[in-house]
């Protein structure tokens, strides 16, 4: 797999003067705070002062956040700082409510096939930088090997190499050929831990050779597309160190020299930069004092720290580690050099308070209509209930948890009721806990939009959310009625749910992919989706079997 390096930043001499004068013209203190990314939650003018005031490299904003609001604070903070700000954004995220235009998650663009994913990614980056963002954390090019990982499962592209290889390579060209840089995530690649890195570092537990097959082979083909920057879990890979010979050190990529430095920049040949993931995850802070693994991070090769919680003690600790060695200047200045370069490259020193993005009155609805058409996947119909009539199956028992969470908090419940009522359906949705009359329904849809996400221990059939507490949480109603599952999250349920003879798989809440799936199931038009991963129970090591072997 080894190859040149290719360059992702290519700079003209008025770009390359700027990073030289720049670099040169910082103090120790204002280079240690470019290599600071932090996390800005609050929009005020108030906070948006003080984390300007702290010359950071750069801030990430949350889509949750309304437009305006995000386009103001971005024009804002790029005025007052005084070096460019990178403006980050999880612009790969399904439910992103600030965008105009909503999207499936990247394995909802995976089923859809085709040109999906660089127009997916054409979108995002061009509504995205219309609000001011200029760098997608995204797109995840993890593979969804283990169907019990509950982080990776809908934020991936799939498990097929050559697929997740072409969609990431379609969304990374075309994010990056609008301005907005693309960082690749989550190397060395998630999804064969069942473990979350957010409350755990995890474990990438392939030999060699299958990671060169598999994660090594999508990671190389989108740094060979220009990929501008990767971010470095904290998930170990210890077959590296121990099939290369060198002495194991147990680190995740985040702390580990011989991930980042030998096998992402020596034998993969990526030369952008490197920014690790959030500080505050356990799978980060349970693994020492900050004084040990905040320098530890930027010497192992990572350029960017992201979400120190706070930036003058994150300083002061670096400058520590510089004055006992730990830590040296010709790291720190590479860092920062990679750090300036990414902002030449994407024009930030000649106009950073612009947002330079396509007009953001564009309508791209039709695009994500045909996305969202495309990606539907009936993964079985045994009992022909598709198409499913108001006529002969008029009133409908509806299962679905009454709260759908985030990590972060609610979510906007599902549609699916009104879209079936608006059909002509009579619509009951069933009370977890209360006593069932079968014969009072002509047939039963369960609908669960419970995508990938941190803080979820498990993306299986939430039973107890359906029916209620144990007992209830045992009923199965398939062998009385007619009955479907319709799933707008994971494509797992299947594993759950065997027996059920109807299963569709919408992948993504978002409210298109709830009205096309409701389609699908009236028989109004085709299941055109493709799945992007093995829906019949495998074992894992089957799955693991199956991976390119290099």
């Amino acid at each position: 797999m080894l190859s040149n390096a290719v360059v992702p930043f290519q700079l003209d001499d008025a770009a390359c003067r700027w990073v030289v004068d720049t670099q040169g013209s910082l103090s120790l203190d204002l280079k240690l705070r470019q290599l600071l990314h932090v996390l800005c939650r609050d929009l005020s003018q108030t906070s948006l002062d003080s984390v300007v005031a702290q010359g950071v490299g750069g801030i990430h904003r949350l889509l949750s956040r309304p437009a305006e609001q995000l386009r103001s604070s971005a024009q804002y903070l790029q005025r007052r700082a005084n070096i460019p700000l990178l403006l980050s954004g999880d612009l790969e995220l399904s439910e992103r409510f600030s965008m105009r235009t909503a999207l499936p998650n990247q394995m909802g663009i995976a089923a859809a096939g085709g040109e999906a994913a660089a127009l997916a990614g054409k979108i995002a980056a061009s509504e995205g930088r219309a609000l001011g963002f200029n760098w997608s954390f995204g797109p995840s090019l993890d593979l969804d090997i283990n169907p019990a990982n509950p982080v990776v499962n809908t934020r991936s592209f799939g498990n097929d190499v050559a697929r997740v290889s072409q969609c990431a390579t379609d969304w990374i060209v075309a994010t990056q050929q609008r301005g907005m840089a693309a960082a690749g995530k989550h190397f060395p690649g998630d999804g064969v831990d069942h473990r979350d890195q957010h409350f755990v570092w995890s474990c990438n537990s392939l030999g060699l050779a299958q990671w060169r097959g598999s994660y090594g082979a999508v990671f190389k083909t989108a740094i060979d597309s220009g990929l501008m920057s990767i971010m470095a879990s904290h998930i170990t890979f210890d077959a590296y160190e121990a099939e290369t010979g060198r002495m194991s050190s147990g680190l995740p990529a985040s702390l580990n020299h011989a991930l980042i430095t030998d096998l992402l920049r020596g034998e993969l040949g990526f030369e952008g930069v490197v920014i690790s993931d959030s500080l505050s995850m356990a799978g980060f802070a349970c693994l020492g004092d900050l004084s040990e693994t905040i320098p530890a991070s930027i010497a192992a090769g990572c350029d960017m720290l992201l979400f120190p919680d706070d930036v003058d003690a994150t300083v002061a600790i670096l400058k520590q580690a510089i004055e006992d060695g730990r830590l040296s200047m010709v790291r720190v200045d590479a860092a920062v050099g990679r750090v300036l370069e990414m902002k030449a490259a994407l024009g930030l020193h000649k106009a950073a308070d612009s947002d330079a993005g396509e007009d953001a009155e564009v309508s791209y609805a039709q695009d994500a209509a045909d996305i969202v058409a495309n990606s539907i996947t009936l993964v079985r119909d045994d009992q022909a209930m598709i198409p499913l009539s108001a006529v002969t199956h008029r009133r409908i028992l509806l299962l679905m948890p009454k709260l759908r969470e985030s990590g972060s908090g609610p979510l906007p419940q599902l549609a699916v009721r009104q879209l079936l009522e608006a059909e002509g359906f009579e619509v009951h949705q069933h009370e977890p806990g209360m006593p069932l009359r079968i014969e009072d329904y002509d047939a039963a849809i369960y609908a669960i939009g419970d995508e990938a996400g941190s803080a979820k221990p498990s993306l299986s059939m939430p039973w107890s959310s359906l029916h209620g507490a144990f007992p209830d949480s045992m009923v199965r109603l398939w062998r009385k009625l007619p009955t479907a599952i319709i799933s707008f999250g994971t494509p797992y349920y299947l594993h759950d749910a065997p027996e059920c003879l109807t299963l569709i798989n919408a992948y993504s809440p978002i409210i298109a992919s709830q009205a096309a799936a409701v389609k699908v199931l009236l028989g109004r038009v085709p299941a055109r989706g493709i799945s992007p991963v093995a829906v019949t129970y495998r074992p894992l090591h089957q799955i693991i079997a199956a991976l390119g072997s290099g």
